[in-house]
């Protein structure tokens, strides 16, 4: 097979043409590295090496353009990646990015469970849960959870001083916000330990709901 063309798409890519027909959009950094030019032959492995080259090229570029933004755990970027390349593309960029040190479920799971815990202000429950589906190690989620500063119920009378004292105001009021702490995955003791402690600290005589 020859390489009958091999047309600059843009900076980065180039179209290449096999016996005139189109093959594929080639990162011009891979052809390069193959020392591959317009109009010498290509056999059929080297032309699945090319695409294999470009799409490692593609999710690395598009690895570190994600990781500007945010943190990401290991298996969000992989999935992240899975939609532009082939898993085991995206696999491999990523753990050489984790060897390198710009990925680290460690440090992303410490981060995650202050931010849940501080400013979403999330159950031991539901914090547990967000690292479970992010793909975090149970070993590292244990170790995250160790570094929490504060009980659920502490956080739950955070939370009523923060975003919901104004609505305890009367029965009504404490039952929504009853049923808007279980919904944030609190457990029902907790919730009503938390609740009985601040209507005491008022000195409010208000009937909270049975379980």
């Amino acid at each position: 097979m020859r390489i009958t063309q091999a047309k600059q798409k843009n900076a980065r890519y180039l179209y290449l043409y096999i016996e005139g027909e189109y093959a594929l959009a080639a990162h011009v950094e891979a052809f390069a590295a193959m020392g591959l030019k317009e109009g010498m032959e290509i056999t059929p492995a080297q032309l699945e090496e090319l695409r294999v080259r470009t799409d490692t090229i593609k999710a690395r570029e598009k690895a570190y353009h994600l990781l500007s933004y945010r943190d990401y755990s290991k298996k969000e970027l992989i999935d992240k990646l899975g939609n532009k390349v082939e898993r085991e593309v995206a696999e491999v960029v990523t753990d050489r990015i984790e060897e390198l040190g710009y990925l680290s479920d460690e440090e992303y799971s410490r981060k995650l469970v202050r931010s849940l815990s501080r400013e979403k202000m999330l159950s031991e429950r539901s914090i547990r849960r967000e690292l479970a589906l992010r793909g975090i190690a149970p070993e590292l989620a244990e170790e995250a959870m160790e570094e929490l500063e504060e009980d659920d119920v502490t956080r739950i009378l955070r939370l009523i001083h923060r975003k919901f004292e104004r609505k305890l105001t009367d029965e009504t009021g404490v039952r929504r916000v009853y049923a808007a702490l279980m919904r944030r995955g609190y457990a029902y003791s907790d919730v009503r330990a938390a609740l009985q402690q601040y209507l005491e600290e008022k000195n409010w005589q208000q009937e909270l709901p049975q379980e």
